[in-house]
């Protein structure tokens, strides 16, 4: 998408609202592009939004070089080699850094091609009042990790990561995670009620 399609993709979020009943959201899943938490939405973005999803994805640009080897290439050679506790560290930086600039609503995927310490950057999330996802196609931290989570009062949003409108709703994967650990459905902002995000809370 392209930042000049945003003013026809709300006249459309509208329209479909109208004709529907349902409230329809204009949001966007942007992406890390430099080790200091920097994403690829500009200040003037944010006003045009109605949440703001943030995670790690392949094949974007990032600022520099440096940027572009250690978010992507580095991340990528730690699926063939352990990743080293330095790494690791600056992975869970990235993150935080990331939350301290910008109103996060959600962060997608955690863990997906790039990880990180799960339970350092949940809590910075709490903090935020930053959501967790819940990925109806896969969640990328252990068992253990989800445990630590919900112990600290971490929140959760289960969504199903669809590409195509068939999958909207699919959640099957993250309902069975939370079943089979017993994690407090309180903790799950959307399960019984619609969730409230951060242009929302103004």
């Amino acid at each position: 998408m392209k930042r000049t399609d945003l003013d026809e993709m709300r006249r459309q979020c509208l329209e479909a609202e109208k004709l529907t009943g349902v409230k329809v959201l204009l949001g966007v899943e942007a992406n890390f592009i430099s080790n200091d938490g920097t994403i690829d939405l500009n200040e003037e973005d944010f006003s045009k939004l109605d949440l703001v999803i943030v995670g790690q994805h392949k094949l974007v640009t990032a600022k520099t070089f440096k940027d572009q080897f250690s978010l992507f290439v580095r991340n990528n050679l730690s699926k063939i080699f352990p990743i080293s506790k330095k790494k690791l560290e600056k992975n869970t930086n990235v993150y935080l850094q990331a939350l301290k600039k910008y109103k996060i609503d959600i962060l997608s995927h955690l863990n997906r091609g790039m990880r990180v310490d799960t339970l350092k950057v949940a809590l910075a999330a709490k903090e935020a009042g930053t959501l967790i996802e819940l990925n109806g196609k896969k969640i990328f931290f252990t068992d253990e990790e989800m445990v630590e989570m919900a112990r600290a009062g971490v929140k959760f949003i289960l969504d199903s990561d669809a590409h195509s409108s068939e999958r909207v709703g699919e959640v099957n994967n993250a309902i069975a995670l939370i079943t089979r650990l017993n994690i407090p459905l309180d903790l799950i902002v959307n399960i019984d009620k619609l969730p409230q995000f951060k242009k929302e809370e103004k």
